[in-house]
């Protein structure tokens, strides 16, 4: 199974987003590591995302937990249900933030 971990800042954290997305990709450049969202999908707070398989996922938390310790990240597999995906079946590290699971209503 395949993840997505979300990384959030405040709106004002934009260079130091860059900064730690740019980090992440060369620590891990079998991991895709996407584009900063100032607010995008159900996400209510700035943003970038981290797709990564269930093999990385140590590392990952690894790393997270050594220079994240206090920052929000969203972590959800990558499910048909996208409701269940970023509620039931997903975890958070730090703060839980609320999310706009309204799009996900059919």
């Amino acid at each position: 199974m395949d993840y997505h971990a979300h990384v959030y800042f405040n709106d004002d954290e934009h260079a130091a987003a860059l900064e730690l997305k740019a980090a992440i990709a060369l620590a891990f450049p079998q991991m895709q590591v996407g584009r900063f969202h100032v607010r995008i999908g159900p996400h209510t707070k700035a943003m970038f995302q981290i797709a990564y398989t269930k093999e990385d996922s140590a590392a990952l938390m690894a790393y997270f937990d050594q220079y994240l310790p206090t920052r929000s990240v969203l972590i959800h597999p990558l499910i048909d249900d996208m409701l269940a995906a970023h509620t039931t079946a997903a975890s958070w590290r730090g703060e839980v933030l609320p999310l706009n699971t309204s799009m996900f209503s059919a």
